[in-house]
């Protein structure tokens, strides 16, 4: 991120000082290099330099794209971990999670659910259960009412082949996470069907 406040090294920052000091003989040696009073500038000027380094470190920390030190009250204000996310082994992992929670907010539509996917990086597809009584895969309901108030997930995951056959099913563990946040944000009267495709 880039800084917001210019970080002026002490001499600048002596100078400025300088300059808003009145002229004339009593403040001539503001402007005298190893005089007193412009080693008390520097001095000033010093902790000015430190002032503008911590208000560029508060700015960087406040956004939890660029924290590092507050990244722990980032995830205790968002709650993290819960049943859906945990808290993750490095500094990007726990940066995406609070990205994650935070498209969790206000999801109301079919594209709501498929932007939360995209944040840990899945591509789906949401639609209502109705349409797929007449498209090709069709889904057998059992009554009109079920298909109304059911919400049919498509997630695209790459196939990867092995030379071998192998007698377990390998997927993405995001795949596991994005259903236990589907399962929580989907309306109570509604039911899910998953598709891997």
């Amino acid at each position: 991120m880039d800084k917001l406040f210019i970080e002026n090294d002490i001499n600048k920052q002596a100078q400025s000082l300088a300059d808003y000091l009145p002229n004339g003989k009593v403040w001539q040696a503001k402007n005298i290099a190893g005089s007193n009073f412009r080693k008390l500038l520097l001095g000033l000027g010093a902790e000015l330099l430190r002032t503008e380094q911590k208000m560029n470190e508060v700015i960087s920390e406040f956004y939890f794209t660029s924290t590092t030190q507050l990244i722990k009250e980032w995830e205790k204000t968002l709650g993290i971990p819960d049943d859906c996310i945990s808290i993750a082994d490095t500094l990007q992992g726990r940066i995406n999670n609070i990205l994650l929670k935070l498209s969790m907010w206000e999801v109301v539509t079919a594209q709501d659910f498929v932007n939360i996917a995209q944040v840990v990086g899945l591509t789906t597809t949401v639609s209502g259960g109705k349409r797929w009584q007449t498209e090709t895969p069709t889904i057998d309901f059992s009554s009109d009412k079920e298909a109304r108030f059911t919400i049919v997930v498509d997630f695209y995951i790459p196939k990867t082949t092995f030379p071998y056959e192998f007698p377990i099913t390998f997927g993405s563990p995001l795949v596991k996470i994005v259903i236990a946040i589907f399962e929580k944000l989907k309306p109570a009267n509604t039911q899910l069907i998953y598709r891997y495709r």
